[in-house]
């Protein structure tokens, strides 16, 4: 088994250029403004799980419903307090824009 890929600006510009072989309309957009940003992260469960919430709704949102999810679990938002919460624990978080689906994307990156 071949180790993961990490993603840094080379592999970003790499796959950019893939996608844009494939896809004219990105070609023109990418042409236009620009290989995306790549933001430095911190690697970790927390960080794929806000990844997983922002990919879901606007980037404030996302950080808004990431503040209620990780206050309202005991241990914070991370796999093993997330999982000890059983299966129906996490989507007791109430609050405009918090939805089950969009509640259960944290839980279903802590199980794989």
């Amino acid at each position: 088994m071949s180790p993961p890929l990490r993603l840094d600006a080379a592999t970003l510009q790499e796959a950019v250029q893939a996608l844009c072989e494939r896809d004219p309309a990105l070609a023109e957009l990418v042409a236009r403004d620009g290989i995306p940003p790549l933001w430095p992260r911190p690697e970790g469960f927390v960080t794929l799980a806000r990844i997983v919430l922002e990919q879901q709704v606007s980037l404030e949102s996302a950080a808004s419903l990431f503040r209620r999810l990780d206050a309202s679990i005991p241990g914070g938002l991370n796999p093993e307090p997330l999982m000890a919460l059983g299966a129906d624990g996490h989507w007791s978080v109430d609050g405009p824009g918090v939805y089950a689906v969009r509640a259960a994307a944290p839980r279903r990156v802590a199980t794989g």
